[in-house]
């Protein structure tokens, strides 16, 4: 009987090494790929809480300086709104939605300076964008903010047209419809009447 040397053995050999060494490869690839979506992931929470700490940051620059988009939108009592009916007095639109969790912090801010708009003349609109009037009338009976001028914005098409693409966000139109002022992320009252100021 011959015997077959070991390093010559079935399954032994190159062939059996490379195969050895694939789950090994495999494992740093998938490692190495949590580690870049764990970077990605701080990276964007860091810029969120910088926007969040600075009250908000100027964005949608080809808004700033240019006409306001026009728009028509339904107040919650029952107004038809739009923007061409509103030239020769500021603007201020707030948009949010009922799921977002920053919005709904800042809304007792836009409460309190809505006082302040009043007595500017800075008409102010709290647009809730994408979603069912009724969705919005439900959560307002749970958390009533009397006096604030809410109008809905269901297909979202003004929130598309002022390039809204994150919430909350407020925009300050001058008085001759002129986009002055873009932010987002939540602000406190204290920016908000900033803000009113610059366009009142």
């Amino acid at each position: 009987m011959i015997s077959v040397p070991d390093n010559e053995q079935p399954g032994s050999g190159p062939a059996q090494a490379a195969s050895s060494k694939r789950p090994l490869v495999i494992g740093v690839g998938i490692g190495l790929a949590l580690i870049g979506i764990l970077a990605l992931s701080m990276l964007l929470g860091v810029v969120w809480l910088l926007i969040q700490r600075d009250g908000g940051v100027n964005t949608s620059p080809d808004l700033l300086n240019q006409p306001a988009p026009a728009f028509q939108v339904r107040t919650l009592d029952n107004e038809s709104v739009r923007l061409a009916d509103l030239r020769g007095q500021p603007v201020w639109l707030s948009f949010w939605a009922v799921w977002c969790g920053p919005c709904l912090e800042e809304m007792p801010a836009i409460a309190e300076a809505r006082r302040d708009a009043e007595a500017s003349g800075v008409r102010l609109l709290v647009l809730n964008t994408g979603e069912p009037e009724e969705t919005v009338r439900t959560f307002l009976r749970e958390n009533p903010y009397p006096g604030l001028p809410v109008a809905v914005d269901e297909n979202g098409s003004t929130g598309t047209a002022y390039q809204v693409y994150s919430l909350p966000t407020n925009v300050y139109i001058d008085a001759q419809g002129i986009v002055r002022e873009v932010k987002v992320g939540t602000m406190d009252a204290d920016e908000m009447r900033a803000a009113i100021k610059a366009v009142r």
